[in-house]
């Protein structure tokens, strides 16, 4: 699966999430939904009917989801035991948002076209089974280590516009892990439902400070773990 993420720049991690875990954040991410909803302004809005909430990581009351130690475990081969979390967020559409154009989610580090290891990833956790229909997060393989501009990314969308086959099926319990740098776009939520999902974000110890937390999260995090 190393081998994989490494070539494709994301992995699918299927049936990692206990049901019991799964339950409490999908109850808890309504709360969070709505509060963005009733945001003046809709600060949270990205596009048409495609929001997401501010980070959620100081006080966030579902430190299971830290816990899991396949995610755990996996994060850990890819950047490393000294990785931090730097962002616990809820993105979410409602039905006809706008299409999401690709792009990657970081910067080159240094000006000169250098392949750098994966120094940041995101795990999504999808609160519905994602799939084309409801606009899952589409994704171009073997992006994150392009060099790419912005010509290049628009002739990128123009040739997977209505390519299913970018869009990968991810059902709940599961998750998505990412390298950041890895072209993607939330696509167009066709169904009548709301399209929502987990996100963590994890950096390599020099790239993010040390996130400041409650000291219930922390004490509720296994003592193994507490170091991100």
């Amino acid at each position: 699966m190393v081998e994989k993420f490494k070539n494709n720049g994301f992995v699918i991690l299927d049936n990692t999430i206990e049901d019991v875990i799964f339950n409490k954040i999908n109850t808890l991410s309504n709360y969070y939904i709505e509060r963005t909803l009733q945001r003046n302004e809709n600060s949270g809005n990205i596009l048409y009917n495609l929001f997401r909430t501010e980070n959620l990581i100081y006080d966030f009351p579902a430190p299971e989801i830290f816990n899991n130690e396949p995610i755990y475990e996996f994060v850990k081969k890819i950047l490393g035991f000294n990785f931090r979390l730097t962002e616990v967020l809820i993105f979410f559409s409602e039905p006809n948002n706008h299409l999401q154009n690709l792009h990657s989610d970081q910067h080159s580090l240094f000006d000169e076209k250098i392949i750098l290891p994966t120094s940041k990833v995101s795990v999504q956790i999808p609160l519905i089974d994602f799939n084309f229909n409801n606009g899952a997060t589409r994704i171009v393989p073997n992006t994150h280590n392009l060099f790419l501009n912005t010509e290049d990314i628009l002739k990128i969308e123009d040739e997977i516009k209505n390519d299913i086959s970018f869009t990968p099926n991810v059902n709940i319990k599961s998750c998505l892990i990412r390298d950041v740098r890895t072209l993607h776009g939330a696509g167009i939520n066709k169904s009548n439902k709301r399209r929502a999902m987990l996100v963590l974000v994890y950096t390599k110890k020099w790239l993010s400070p040390l996130a400041t937390v409650s000291k219930d999260l922390y004490f509720s995090i296994d003592k193994n773990k507490r170091h991100v």
